[in-house]
């Protein structure tokens, strides 16, 4: 089973299904912050590993760290591709790798394909920390009565829409996000929508998010309940028609979770100047766990060109613990969306004729204009 892309940090479905499967359950210490946030070893972090891949058989987990491959020590992912093909016709190589607690241990493995996604790290030297948060509100009334289409591009290609309603009601903010797209050959008919309310302030708490997800025949319907403690739980069903899962997951309180959907939003609510910083951590809206933290950075203004008009805009940066770039964002002086890059694919500014014009049939809006 895929799991479905989400729009703010669309990737390749394989890098997000198997991320998914291997985050933490919510309330734990992540292994992977405290190795990025501190390193005590030198060599590549691993951040995933592919489910029923060959170092998932050998027991190498999110966290460790691989000092060594046949014997070349492993400071980068160039140095591991030049010993990897060395190895080729070997049966088997071994490899050296630290556990999160310390422990040194060797595993064997096949000549070619690891199935891992590697961070390198060097010993004390955290790699791209998040700035310190400015401490800036989040201010409501920025957002109300926003009405927003634009055209949703993959490869300079128009290839479907995205829309977006903010209202408020005091310091709550309700948002409501369709994206729709046709990714064909390779991800199909892909359909969100959210539905999401928050408190602003100093902090971006969800008071309540529903959201449906669907792709190739595969749907994930979600929302967020309490549990009888008032803590925010995750709560959904997804997978294809005749296979569906259900999901049950506390989300962390320590710091503002905020689901992925909203990210966006969040930067239209601070102040346009260089320097802001807004952290938080996000919560995947298709299966509720905590991902690693991250924060809104304001860089300043820049020109754009959109629709043929250059548009003088704040661009706001998403980063994540490690200087992973999730999204970047513009906006122009009034505040309005103007333009996304979500990694690959950009959502441009423009009006609902536009963003709909020669549409699949099956990518017709669900939600109210």
């Amino acid at each position: 089973m895929r799991m479905p892309l989400f729009i703010g940090l669309v990737l390749t479905l394989l890098f997000w299904s198997a991320y998914t499967e291997q985050m933490a359950a919510a309330h734990e210490s992540d292994p992977i912050e405290a190795a990025l946030a501190s390193p005590e070893a030198t060599g590549l972090l691993v951040m995933l590993v592919v489910p029923e891949s060959q170092s998932a058989a050998a027991g190498i987990v999110k966290g460790d760290v691989l000092v060594s491959y046949d014997g070349v020590a492993t400071t980068d992912v160039p140095t591991l591709t030049a010993a990897k093909s060395a190895a080729e016709g070997k049966d088997n190589v071994v490899c050296v790798v630290r556990r999160s607690d310390g422990e040194m241990i060797e595993v064997e493995l096949k000549p070619g394909a690891v199935g891992l996604q590697l961070v390198p790290i060097t010993k004390g030297a955290p790699p791209s920390p998040l700035p310190a948060d400015t401490g800036d509100l989040l201010d409501a009334s920025l957002a109300d009565g926003r009405d927003e289409w634009s055209v949703f591009e993959l490869n300079g290609t128009q290839r479907g829409f995205e829309h977006i309603t903010l209202r408020t009601e005091g310091d709550v903010i309700h948002l409501v996000h369709e994206v729709a797209f046709d990714g064909s050959p390779d991800f199909g008919l892909h359909h969100a929508i959210v539905k999401l309310s928050i408190r602003c302030g100093v902090t971006a708490e969800p008071q309540t998010l529903w959201y449906e997800n669907g792709l190739n025949g595969w749907l994930s319907e979600g929302r967020l309940v309490r549990d009888d403690a008032g803590r925010p739980v995750w709560r959904a069903e997804s997978g294809m028609p005749d296979a569906k899962e259900t999901t049950e997951i506390a989300l962390r309180t320590d710091i503002a979770p905020v689901p992925t959907y909203a990210v966006a939003q969040l930067a239209r609510l601070l102040p346009q100047r260089k320097g802001v910083c807004f952290r938080f951590r996000p919560i995947n809206d298709w299966d509720g766990s905590a991902s690693l933290r991250a924060a809104l950075i304001c860089e300043g203004t820049e020109e754009l060109e959109i629709g043929g008009k250059n548009v003088v805009a704040t661009k706001f940066v998403q980063k994540q613990l490690g200087g992973t770039t999730l999204g970047t964002y513009w906006f122009d002086a009034e505040r309005n969306l103007v333009q996304a890059d979500y990694g690959g694919p950009v959502a441009k500014r423009s009006t609902k004729a536009k963003a709909l014009a020669g549409l699949n049939e099956g990518l017709m809006p669900r939600t109210a204009d």
